[in-house]
């Protein structure tokens, strides 16, 4: 069924780039926290394990291996830059014991970061998708905010809203690209222009290098 998903916000969003949230990276985490087995922190072998669990649990369907599900459409009105620090130093009272000292920062809890956070304020998100709505609907009940620091109340939903839609634009519209799609697939879509190419995480998890790849950007979000 071909889907409009759309998040109706309550304020700003907190985001680090314009393809963020990715949709069907939240579906997934709520279905790991339906069977209990989500982790703040997992290791790239429990991810593995974890993603063949609920492979046959993932509402949408896929073309060449690619969830159809269209990236964060929307426009907002403002914006404030901020940045998003992080960076793991011992207080002194760090018991090291006969072990030496090493800390890997690259990874893990104590992984150092430095990213711009961006502040949107827009009153709603959309995203496209082919998939089963009813449930869509229901994972998306357990989903109340979105993007970065919902805990400083950012990106707060009062509302979701799923509607079936007649076009399937979960890959492109209007002859334009709505979601990232690795280079090498890029020319099957029949698209002409091409949009930025960048290393990108195009399947969730994100951040697992397998789900890595040049990927061609699309130039959904925009300043109203």
């Amino acid at each position: 069924m071909n889907l409009q998903i759309t998040a109706h916000l309550s304020n700003s969003i907190a985001v680090y780039d314009d393809w963020s949230p990715q949709l069907e990276g939240l579906i997934v985490y709520q279905l790991l926290k339906e069977k209990g087995i989500a982790s703040p922190n997992p290791t790239t072998e429990q991810v593995k394990v974890n993603m063949a669990v609920i492979a046959d649990s993932i509402p949408f369907e896929q073309w060449q291996g690619i969830y159809k599900c269209s990236g964060p459409i929307y426009k907002y009105k403002t914006e404030q830059t901020d940045k998003f620090r992080k960076r793991w130093e011992p207080d002194g009272r760090v018991n090291w014991g006969k072990r030496k000292a090493k800390i890997d920062t690259s990874q893990g809890k104590e992984k150092s970061y430095d990213l711009p956070l961006f502040l949107r304020l827009t009153p709603r998100i959309d995203w496209f998708a082919v998939g089963d709505k009813t449930e869509i609907e229901r994972l998306l009940k357990g989903v109340t905010g979105l993007g970065k620091k919902r805990s400083h109340g950012h990106g707060q939903v009062h509302l979701w809203e799923v509607k079936k839609i007649a076009e399937d634009w979960s890959l492109s519209k209007n002859g334009q690209l709505t979601k990232p799609i690795p280079a090498n697939k890029y020319l099957d879509l029949g698209l002409i222009h091409p949009c930025d190419v960048v290393n990108w995480g195009y399947r969730p998890p994100v951040w697992l290098p397998e789900n890595k790849t040049l990927c061609v950007m699309p130039r959904m979000v925009v300043q109203c």
